[in-house]
This record gives structure tokens, sequence and C-alpha cells, in this order.
């Protein structure tokens, strides 16, 4: 069963990839789960091998805080970890390629949403 909050999520990661996809990148690979963490959409420069390890945060209301703050040290780490073990050894890579860290945050209310895409995140942002 399909719980609301992961229908939430997959809805807003749909949102997000078209968003991205309409600003130009694409996609590479989505909903990676790989040790230590998880990538929620792998997007690439169409024009040079760089990467962007995007994660989408989708929200309905501030109940529970800002969306911001679910995008902390930690989970950035845990992207980091995926990414190293996507490239490295799924991938077999010897060393990552050049990336970033992006977050597309959403929050719906009623019929209006609001996208948020946050560039090249890192530990200082957050």
């Amino acid at each position: 069963m399909v719980t609301k909050s992961r229908k939430t999520g997959n809805m807003g990661e749909a949102i997000a990839l078209k968003y991205l996809l309409r600003k130009g990148y694409m996609l590479v690979d989505k909903n990676i789960h790989a040790q230590g963490g998880e990538i929620d959409l792998l997007m690439k420069d169409p024009h040079r091998e760089f990467y962007y390890l995007v994660e989408v945060k989708t929200r309905r209301n501030d109940v529970f805080g800002d969306i911001r703050t679910t995008i902390t040290k930690a989970k950035i780490k845990k992207i980091l970890s995926a990414a190293e073990h996507y490239f490295c050894n799924i991938k077999g890579q010897v060393t990552l390629p050049l990336f970033q860290i992006d977050a597309v945050l959403l929050k719906l209310d009623g019929q209006k949403m609001m996208i948020e895409h946050i560039e090249n995140i890192g530990f200082s942002d957050f």
C-alpha cells in the first residue's frame, strides 16, 4: 500500500522532473537507492559531462516546519555517499564525474504550486 506521503513524494518528483527537463537537463536515472543514501533524480548537462544530483522535497503545508530544514548536512552526506556508490560501484568509474547537488522544493497549496530550485547546495546553505 502506498501512503499519502509517498503519493505526494512521487507527484513532487514527477513535477520536478518535468520542470528540469523544460530547463534543458537530461534525465539519466531516478530513485537511485545506493549504499548509504538515495538520489531522487540524476540529471545531466546535455552539452558536457556534468551531472546534477537532485534532492526533491514536496510539502502540502508547513505543519512540519519550513521545507528547507529537511535538507541537512547529514542528508547531503548521504547523497554524496550514494553518488560515490553509484558511479564507482554500479557504473564502474574509477573517479567521480563532475557534479553538483541541487534541491527542488515544491509546496502545494490548494490549486497553487510553488517551485524553488536551489542550485549547487552545500554544507553552508542549510
